[in-house]
């Protein structure tokens, strides 16, 4: 393919490469996007937010120094790469620290980084330090009525978070009509411990489910946890490679990636509550 201003010759096939990357994981990240649609439409908050009306409390945002980025809800920045750049510099906003999505490294806020953009096929994505992504499993496509089984909540250390996820039939507009769920998922950090709460799934719609698999994946947790509690049973640990779906509830811990996995089927009915011991 020609590109006919500076007789560049661009891959047709990394860029096929980049955009069924970048597609596939808008899919998984359907519940989160999902939740951030409903936030737009019961409050008018959009989902791709300028940073200038995400982040005003940062002087640079508000001054809008910054046009080409923004946040996709309330957790992502995106920093788009607008031109033939091998690097680029990101403005990483003050509030947070934020986490390199595809590389899982942690940069202090409110500072200016050159990034290598190079790579066509990994656009700039950060997560805020305490942010949650609820994603699905990969597929290649959207199923409406598909019910998000397993349920992957994926968390980056820190303090304390919050994330709403709103679910409803996936097929009609009966959510107008109050018919959705919304379950309050809360994240707790301290020195000796870290908790997850999954609310109770408050609200009713029709094929609401009673129970699904959700996968719990803890970032940036540098040593190997002494223990994994689900409400008050403590859980079994397996290597990666051995963690059977047949044996649920259990967990593991990479040390590469610094990344602990709990599998558990939970209770929609019910307030679920698990707890990682350092």
């Amino acid at each position: 393919m020609e590109d006919m201003t500076n007789n560049k010759t661009y891959d047709i096939k990394t860029a096929e490469n980049s955009i069924r990357k970048h597609r596939k994981l808008r899919y998984r990240l359907l519940p989160y996007i999902y939740s951030t649609t409903y936030e737009n439409y019961l409050g008018g908050m959009p989902i791709c937010r300028p940073l200038l009306l995400a982040l005003p409390e940062d002087y640079r945002c508000a001054q809008n120094m910054f046009p080409y980025q923004y946040m996709f809800g309330e957790n992502l920045l995106v920093a788009p790469v607008y031109g033939d750049f091998n690097t680029m510099e990101i403005f990483l906003p003050k509030g947070y620290n934020w986490i390199d999505y595809w590389y899982k490294r942690a940069y202090k806020s409110g500072q200016m980084i050159t990034y290598n953009t190079s790579n066509a096929e990994k656009l700039p994505l950060f997560i805020h330090s305490g942010g949650i992504l609820t994603m699905r499993k990969d597929q290649n496509c959207i199923d409406p009525g598909e019910v998000w089984d397993s349920l992957i909540l994926d968390i980056y250390s820190d303090s304390a978070s919050l994330f709403n996820l709103y679910e409803d039939d996936k097929r009609t507009t009966y959510y107008q009509k109050g018919e959705f769920s919304k379950t309050t998922i809360r994240f707790f950090e301290d020195p000796s411990k870290i908790e997850l709460i999954v609310g109770k799934a408050a609200g009713d719609y029709k094929g609401k489910t009673e129970s699904r698999k959700i996968v719990l994946q803890v970032n940036l947790i540098s040593s190997e946890p002494s223990m994994v509690i689900l409400n008050s049973g403590i859980l079994k640990k397996f290597d990666k490679n051995e963690a059977p779906d047949n044996e649920l509830p259990n967990w593991y811990y990479t040390k590469d990636k610094n990344l602990v996995v709990v599998t558990a089927i939970i209770e929609s009915l019910k307030e679920t509550k698990i707890v990682i011991s350092k």
